[in-house]
């Protein structure tokens, strides 16, 4: 366990005290393995993972883009089996970085998801096709669809916001309305990979002070 303590230091110990250090970039990958029985012990949920960092087009959420064809990225995309809905999920490590400017996304996409006249699951696949005939990296956007995508998605049209933030911005104290998850609120003990969680864990409470 010496090298993953190691690593978590340098992520978080060190990162958080580190001018431009991406902290979220890089936990993201190592949350990405946890964050399904996470969610189903804390809201009694099946979650299925979809992707991270999931591409969702400029001229869907703005329709002023002047590149509506680019993209913006979602922290992670999950599936909740249990409620038939998309699951959108923002994670910040930094309360100063976390601005209510940054819901605008997701306040977009839910009023999207709720319109009559789209099914939100096939709105957002059309838009995976119309991102990856603008981009140079139209193979990785392939293996996004081919891998990560699949064809019931389609036909989802639910969706909910979960809010990963530290403990220091209040989130919840601010917004009772929104689901909100502090590192604290973390559960303890998990079956996957339980002593390698309880390492992890340890350093992602740190920043909810961050």
């Amino acid at each position: 366990m010496q090298f993953l303590e190691k690593l978590m230091e340098l992520i978080v110990t060190d990162g958080i005290n580190t001018p431009k250090a991406q902290v979220e970039r890089y936990l993201s990958p190592i949350l990405a393995i946890f964050l399904e029985e996470i969610l189903f012990q804390k809201f009694g949920n099946e979650y299925k993972m979809i992707a991270p960092e999931f591409p969702i087009k400029k001229g869907t959420i703005d329709s002023t883009s002047t590149r509506p064809n680019q993209s913006t990225n979602i922290d992670y995309l999950m599936f909740n089996v249990t409620k038939n809905k998309f699951t959108f999920i923002e994670l910040k490590t930094d309360s100063t970085s976390f601005k209510p400017s940054q819901l605008d996304i997701y306040n977009q996409l839910e009023e999207i998801c709720n319109r009559d006249t789209n099914i939100f699951g096939q709105l957002l696949y059309d838009d995976l096709l119309e991102i990856k005939k603008a981009s140079t990296y139209k193979k990785k956007y392939q293996y996004l669809i081919d891998t990560k995508w699949d064809e019931s998605f389609n036909a989802i049209n639910n969706m909910e916001i979960i809010y990963i933030v530290p403990a220091k911005t209040a989130l919840k104290e601010k917004r009772a309305n929104l689901q909100t998850l502090y590192f604290n609120d973390f559960p303890k003990n998990l079956t996957i990979y339980p002593q390698e969680y309880e390492i992890i864990n340890t350093f992602l409470k740190v920043l909810d002070e961050n």
